[in-house]
């Protein structure tokens, strides 16, 4: 069983959530905001539930350890929801937990809904127009082949004529290089465009 070390932020928001909800002995509350704030330490957006429910698990802080037997998901879930933290989208309640039992601080599901809008305006939005002959020349000189068949210079044509294009792959698979010649095939396009990095 591996244990979660907890720091001071964990413990003290965890304190102040039983404080606000009147919940003083909740260890079930206690754990989830105190495992929240941990994860979001480490940079995740959310806590997910399913990842501790049902587990037995093992925390320590300031040198001393403790365990919390976890119920299962949804009975946490259920037992969560019905505080005066947790909400959905009630502006008041500091706690956010979704119907896929993810547990967030409001700041960060805000965050998250607000990015979900960009990209769907995005996606949404008219293509680019670009000059295709121009397009496929440019992409024929950058990439070698314009037969559709390379990924990246399907990615660079793409991220051309569209408004949103998400290029994804490990080190070393060419994404920067991706990046440098779907620049120069936007500028191809247009010499007097802003690109900003």
């Amino acid at each position: 069983m591996k244990t979660i070390d907890l720091n001071p932020l964990d413990v003290h928001f965890a304190r102040q959530m039983l404080t606000i909800s009147g919940q003083k002995g909740n260890n079930k509350l206690f754990f989830a905001a105190a495992l929240l704030c941990n994860v979001n330490s480490d940079g995740h957006v959310c806590l997910e539930l399913e990842e501790f429910g049902g587990r037995r698990l093992s925390f320590r802080y300031l040198s001393k350890e403790s365990h919390f037997e976890a119920p299962p998901v949804e009975t946490w879930a259920e037992e969560l929801s019905r505080l005066t933290v947790v909400g959905g989208e009630e502006p008041d309640k500091p706690l956010i937990l979704d119907r896929r039992r993810r547990l967030y601080l409001r700041r960060y599901w805000n965050y998250e809904q607000n990015l979900v809008r960009a990209f769907r305006r995005l996606t949404e939005a008219q293509p680019r127009r670009a000059d295709r002959s121009l397009l496929e020349k440019g992409v024929e000189k950058l990439f070698g082949r314009a037969d559709g068949q390379d990924p990246q210079a399907r990615a660079a044509a793409t991220a051309v004529t569209s408004r949103f294009c998400l290029i994804t792959g490990g080190p070393g698979t060419g994404k920067t290089t991706t990046v440098l010649k779907i620049i120069a095939l936007i500028l191809e396009q247009n010499p007097r465009s802003r690109i900003v990095l």
